[in-house]
């Protein structure tokens, strides 16, 4: 993996923003307003009702949103397992600030108090760092 840390660092924001809308799809899902099959007794034509429809797709809306939510804790565990063998501070926090929470480089380099020139030197140092203790 050692090549490929910063890709697999940026990996962690698109795989929880793909948790949030299969979240945000489940929710909408179930808000959908779908009458029930009438049981008044009389006979039907067979196929699936509009009911049974809604529930198959909150379940697969259900299970995809877990997928994703699952597959976005799993990267964000082995992020910080990484963050945390690094020695220096500052490497640990521009490393959470800019592949955890999202942050634009200026942003970074406001948050640890650096010139945004400072914050990527830093950055690569801190990339090095995990690649060294990756191998």
């Amino acid at each position: 993996m050692h090549e490929d840390i910063k890709a697999f660092l940026k990996s962690y924001l698109p795989a929880l923003r793909s948790a949030e809308r299969w979240f945000k799809e489940w929710d909408m899902a179930e808000d959908v307003s779908v009458k029930s099959p009438r049981l008044d007794g009389m006979p039907r034509a067979s196929g699936t009702h509009g009911l049974e429809l809604q529930v198959e797709l909150i379940e697969r809306c259900r299970h995809r949103a877990e997928k994703e939510r699952d597959r976005a804790l799993a990267i964000l565990d082995k992020i910080e397992g990484m963050v945390e063998k690094l020695e220096d501070p500052d490497y640990r926090r521009i490393i959470r600030d800019r592949y955890i929470i999202g942050m634009e480089w200026m942003e970074v380099a406001e948050d640890v108090h650096m010139s945004e020139r400072t914050v990527y030197r830093v950055h690569g140092k801190a990339l090095a760092e995990m690649r060294k203790n990756e191998s």
